[in-house]
């Protein structure tokens, strides 16, 4: 007599056990970039202050690793923006630091995504708006998300100044070559920052969404945050 209960309740609890061990949803990953100006406007855009000051610190530290060096001073100017320069201490001339950007990234699940999207969920692989991106990483945890950062030079290309990572501003003119090639009307003005590069500090400057999620994303590194410590494998 005393089994009984016991039966029934395994029996009970059967079909959710057989629920949970259902496919699981399908997961994407949510990035979204914004350039800062400073330290001070990354805290008052609402990011945690110690991953803003880790974001700062990384940037430089790639900076003072990364900056190229230039033995004249209108070399360099060419390259970024007239005054735009720093004498070194061996006499050489590297750009300025001109902000960071800071890459945010957050899994999300399909369900998620289709609700922001006003039910579809075919984003994978294509760019999304700042908005849509902003408010699929609100709904992730402060401490599931993950950053990286990098730093910003101060550029100038066909009279109009902006701002760009080095490996974005080399993909930048090689779109600009290419679309100079056929015979785009909008070449060389507009391949400086890919478009985005202009925005004002704080504002979004482009965003992504991936299927999958971290684990799948190898090709970041260098980066932190979220509960397993290490962004991508960095």
């Amino acid at each position: 007599m005393r089994t009984s209960p016991v039966k029934l309740v395994l029996a009970s609890s059967l079909p959710l056990a057989l629920s949970a061990c259902g496919p699981a949803e399908p997961t994407y990953t949510v990035t979204q970039q914004v350039n800062y100006e400073s330290l001070e406007a990354c805290v008052s855009d609402q990011v945690p202050a110690k991953d803003c000051e880790k974001a700062y610190g990384q940037a430089l530290n790639e900076y003072q690793r990364t900056a190229p060096i230039y033995d004249a001073l209108r070399e360099c100017e060419a390259a970024f923006t007239p005054g735009g320069c720093l004498t070194t201490i061996g006499g050489r001339y590297m750009p300025r630091m001109n902000g960071f950007e800071l890459e945010t990234a957050g899994e999300v699940s399909e369900s998620q995504l289709a609700k922001a999207n006003n039910g579809q969920s075919n984003l994978s692989g294509s760019f999304a708006t700042g908005v849509v991106a902003g408010m699929l990483l609100s709904q992730v945890l402060p401490a599931d998300r993950r950053y990286r950062s990098q730093p910003l030079y101060a550029y100038n290309t066909g009279g109009s100044s902006y701002r760009n990572g080095l490996l974005g501003q080399r993909f930048a003119i090689q779109r600009a070559a290419r679309e100079e090639q056929q015979g785009s009307s909008g070449g060389g003005s507009s391949g400086g920052g890919g478009g985005w590069s202009r925005e004002r500090s704080g504002q979004p400057t482009s965003a992504s969404i991936s299927r999958g999620g971290f684990g799948s994303q190898a090709t970041a590194r260098g980066g932190w945050g979220g509960r397993s410590g290490s962004f991508f494998g960095g």
